[in-house]
């Protein structure tokens, strides 16, 4: 992410941003896969995947 580490300033910022595009990209992926194959996939929670999200931002924007 060589663009938004030169734009953002705030390590942890750059930290929480990281964990939110590999969860959404991990969705599209997964999302992309399952039609590819022609399967059906597991669906989502909407509201626990976003849970997710934030509960390991803050995480991460505790510790670092």
């Amino acid at each position: 992410m060589p663009l938004a580490e030169e734009n953002i300033v705030c390590k942890r910022c750059l930290h929480v941003l990281a964990i939110f595009v590999a969860y959404i990209g991990f969705y599209f992926f997964n999302l992309i896969f399952n039609f590819l194959l022609g399967i059906q996939g597991d669906s989502f929670e909407y509201l626990i995947f976003l849970y997710y999200i934030v509960v390991e931002s803050l995480l991460v924007f505790v510790v670092l």
